[in-house]
């Protein structure tokens, strides 16, 4: 069920409101006419309606003459410019974990918008698009949002992994150069979804100076404001959470999973029994989860992906697989790889 009044954070917002301050444009003016100025406060955690914040950044492009401003304000140098999730971003332990946490947690700070990475073939996309349908004049929100993830991508990789191609549901404004000399690719517009289509060779690339610890604390803080809203997450819910975290040390994964929570391993199972699930049903999910992704990625031979995803020998791995997928991990490759020269 769609948000009723769909609403923005304000670590989203603040860095717009910055750069109209040092343009010296009247931002008490504007923030009166889109409505936003009794909404807002200086607490991190706040947020304003969401078409609020998109007729803002068009009404800051007229009053700044900036048709692209949006291409303009992506790009920044520093992550924290989107809040907590640029910092997801750098702290993936690949460009696909980077993309997979920031599109995961996206609702946490934005609502009522897809934000989905698809693995199809030898192309990686990354969708973006705003929900609500009443909001109708954004194309300065769809460009701001596809460059920062550019962006954030090139600050990522050093600038050594680009876009093959990027989708807008707009028409073009403007010159096509403009478009095609910041993503250095081909640009298409009138598309059902706003999009960046990298070669899936791409997400293997890792940040050379990534903090394995950081990335699950800051995804743990951004589920959790989405829980105050909400207050619908499920124990299966944060047992799963605490299982793809990745929680490591001497104990066996169940016994990390209840320290983590503050309970016993009993109770643990117990109230997991209660969801009508177990731990084990969990661990298996996550674990051929990520071979899954491995797999798609096509990058790494079986015997590897099984040590990776947790399975001590190849025999246990094909077993579990084949049970949940009914094909083998070889064939499911095989059937990739023909799809993708079809």
């Amino acid at each position: 069920m769609p948000v009723a009044t769909p609403r923005i954070s304000l670590q989203l917002v603040e860095p717009l409101l910055d750069w109209l301050r040092e343009q010296r444009l009247d931002v008490p003016a504007l923030l009166r006419r889109t409505g936003l100025s009794g909404n807002r406060r200086r607490d991190p955690a706040g947020m304003v309606p969401l078409a609020r914040y998109v007729e803002l950044l068009e009404r800051a492009a007229q009053a700044s003459a900036q048709s692209h401003l949006g291409l303009r304000l992506a790009q920044f140098e520093e992550p924290g410019t989107l809040g907590a999730l640029g910092y997801l971003f750098m702290s993936g332990t690949s460009l696909l974990d980077a993309f997979e946490g920031f599109c995961g947690h996206l609702d946490a700070l934005q609502e009522a918008t897809t934000n989905r990475l698809l693995i199809a073939g030898d192309a990686v996309t990354i969708q973006y698009r705003i929900e609500d349908s009443r909001i109708t004049h954004r194309r300065q929100d769809s460009e701001y949002s596809v460059a920062a993830m550019h962006t954030l991508a090139r600050l990522f990789t050093g600038a050594r992994v680009r876009p093959r191609e990027v989708h807008f549901e707009h028409k073009q404004s403007g010159r096509y150069a403009i478009y095609r000399d910041l993503f250095q690719c081909d640009v298409f517009f009138e598309q059902p979804f706003n999009a960046l289509v990298y070669r899936r060779e791409s997400f293997n690339v890792r940040h050379p100076h990534r903090s394995t610890l950081l990335h699950p604390i800051i995804a743990s803080h951004l589920r959790t404001l989405v829980q105050q809203r909400t207050g619908t997450r499920s124990f299966r819910d944060r047992v799963g959470e605490l299982i793809e975290s990745g929680l490591t040390g001497d104990e066996s994964p169940q016994q990390s999973v209840a320290r983590a929570l503050g309970i016993s391993v009993s109770t643990l199972i117990r109230r997991l029994r209660a969801e009508g699930t177990h731990f084990r049903q969990l661990l298996r999910e996550n674990r051929l989860k990520l071979a899954e992704r491995l797999i798609r990625l096509d990058e790494q031979p079986i015997s590897a992906i099984a040590l990776a995803a947790g399975y001590a020998e190849n025999a246990s791995f094909t077993r579990a697989f084949r049970r949940h997928y009914a094909t083998s991990p070889d064939r499911f490759r095989r059937a990739l790889r023909k799809a993708r020269t079809h």
